[in-house]
């Protein structure tokens, strides 16, 4: 403890003698204040290290729980019996749409409802009415440059100054979406998976989308096509990730190259195609590791991995496909920019698109970058993800029964 007395004497010496203050007294005031604020400054030191770590704890536990979950949902899964019995195709296309209907029906509330209501206060599209249909679209997450594309295709269309219903709105502006995620899409979704086999397929995409689960869903879709599969579980930095994917393989009775954990992922996708080349097999799907577009480190791991698969296949990988949460709306804009800097993406697999008031963003984000929709996931099952159809995305989103040509 500091003698009080001490510091009392001090201040008394100043006003008796303030020379002998100067010379004595200040520099040991000086030690005081300076004693104290390393005190305080050790303490603060300890409590935000402190902090730190249970924040660490606290993510860890997070990231925990949420393995625990997936592999919980994947052993789930993968005990399920007895097995039903196939359904026939269109008992699978009829269910499709109502799963895809559901999905969007927050969206189509935005969308649909917003132009009732504008054109039952004045049925005539003028400059008025085409600011307020802009702002609904804008509501509905399609971003800045496809909502002046979709209101300039309105004015186009002779719409402009004329007596309008909500329906023939309605009907123009999906004619209008559906051209735009068409001109986006330079191949059909039968050729796009075919050539020189082994064909590599990265799935790529940030943390929390479901990559994972996503790539085992593809790998049943592949299956079902008749063609032979290889898993790659190159997210060695996750804990459960690898055991995820091997859980996924025994159920689909698909090979899972791993190593374990803290593993270079580029050795495993070495191996991989190694394995893949040497066994003739179609399709080589790597699940990589979730990384935030921010991060350069992470990025540039991924950019190794592209090095290394280019050492064995010169024109691999051949896909690069980004995972995206469909409830994040526009903001998916920029992964899509950071992930194009690193690998060429060939396409976008939309997941979690039901339940998301922002279902118009991936006609945005399409026509933005170019980047076709080549799946869209709808829950959690592995019939839940499915081939991305823009017309039928176009009508369930603006509830239309045709598309005027």
């Amino acid at each position: 403890m500091i003698n009080t007395t001490y510091i009392f004497d001090i201040f008394r010496d100043f006003f008796h003698n303030p020379v002998s203050f100067l010379l004595y007294g200040a520099p040991a005031l000086l030690f005081i204040i300076f004693f104290l604020s390393v005190i305080t400054y050790a303490r603060y030191f300890l409590r935000s290290k402190d902090d730190l770590t249970q924040t660490m704890t606290d993510i860890e536990k997070s990231d925990s729980q949420n393995d625990k979950q997936s592999l919980e949902a994947a052993e789930s899964s993968a005990q399920e019996t007895p097995e039903l019995p196939e359904e026939s195709d269109d008992g699978k296309e009829a269910n499709w749409l109502i799963k895809l209907r559901s999905s969007l029906g927050k969206t189509r509330g935005v969308i649909t409802e917003k132009i009732t209501t504008i054109l039952a206060q004045k049925n005539r599209l003028d400059d008025e009415v085409l600011a307020e249909i802009k702002n609904m679209l804008l509501a509905a997450d399609l971003g800045i440059e496809t909502t002046h594309v979709l209101t300039e295709y309105l004015k186009d269309a002779g719409a402009q100054g004329k007596v309008m219903s909500a329906e023939k709105i309605t009907s123009l502006l999906g004619a209008s979406m559906l051209k735009l995620l068409q001109s986006s899409t330079t191949h059909t979704k039968t050729d796009i998976f075919t050539g020189d086999t082994p064909q590599v397929i990265l799935v790529v995409g940030v943390n929390g989308v479901g990559k994972t689960t996503t790539t085992a869903k593809l790998a049943h879709y592949f299956k079902q096509q008749q063609k032979t599969v290889l898993l790659a579980a190159a997210d060695t930095f996750r804990a459960g990730a690898t055991r995820q994917l091997k859980i996924w393989g025994e159920r689909l009775d698909i090979e899972v190259i791993a190593m374990e954990q803290g593993s270079d992922p580029a050795a495993v996708c070495y191996q991989a195609v190694e394995k893949a080349k040497s066994k003739k097999i179609d399709i080589l799907l790597i699940d990589t590791a979730g990384r935030l577009h921010n991060r350069t480190e992470l990025m540039d791991q991924l950019a190794k991995i592209n090095r290394v698969i280019k050492k064995l296949i010169s024109d691999a990988p051949h896909h690069s496909l980004l995972v995206v949460d469909g409830t994040t709306g526009q903001n998916a804009s920029k992964q899509v920019e950071s992930f194009q800097e690193t690998t060429q993406l060939t396409g976008m697999i939309v997941t979690k698109l039901d339940g998301t008031a922002k279902g118009g963003a991936l006609v945005g984000i399409s026509h933005k970058y170019q980047l076709p929709v080549l799946f869209i996931g709808l829950g959690e099952g592995m019939e839940d993800l499915s081939v991305f159809q823009p017309e039928d995305y176009v009508k369930e989103l603006l509830n239309l029964t045709n598309l005027p040509l």
